[in-house]
């Protein structure tokens, strides 16, 4: 009778272990992944067709500012490092446009990510060369406050 008591005892914490087990491994858990094109949005959260693509080898594609930039990025918990090169369309009010190449660096802060959207905050430093007053320039580029992107692919 003892033994047959301290089996029933040995089953029910067996069932019980099982059942936590089972409802453990079937909790979804929140992707957190950059890695795809996301689509960045203006105050009214309607895109603005400026695209930012993350590759799976750390490489990306970004359009800021008018520029079309492409480079490589780290990321982190809380940040999403980017170091770019591209070119930079300039248009001058003597209706000329110039193409000048430049290099972007940014060091951006991840206020929220999940499968479905990024918010980001932070800044880009940007230098070049402008060809038509032949001189280097550089500039920090903003990102509008709390910058929100939608995943579109």
């Amino acid at each position: 009778m003892k033994r047959r008591i301290e089996m029933i005892g040995i089953a029910v914490w067996m069932i019980v272990a099982l059942a936590l087990a089972t409802a453990t491994s079937c909790s979804k858990t929140e992707e957190r992944t950059i890695v795809g094109t996301w689509e960045m949005l203006d105050s009214l959260s309607e895109g603005t067709g400026e695209f930012w693509t993350f590759n799976s080898d750390n490489t990306c594609d970004i359009f800021l500012d008018g520029s079309a930039l492409t480079g490589d990025y780290a990321i982190d918990d809380k940040a999403l490092h980017l170091d770019l090169k591209g070119n930079s369309n300039i248009e001058y009010e003597v209706s000329s446009t110039d193409t000048a190449d430049i290099t972007a660096t940014g060091d951006l802060s991840i206020l929220k990510m999940n499968n479905k959207t990024v918010q980001l905050t932070g800044n880009f430093l940007i230098q070049g060369y402008d060809a038509y007053y032949d001189v280097p320039y550089e500039y920090i580029y903003e990102l509008p406050d709390r910058c929100h992107f939608r995943k579109v692919k």
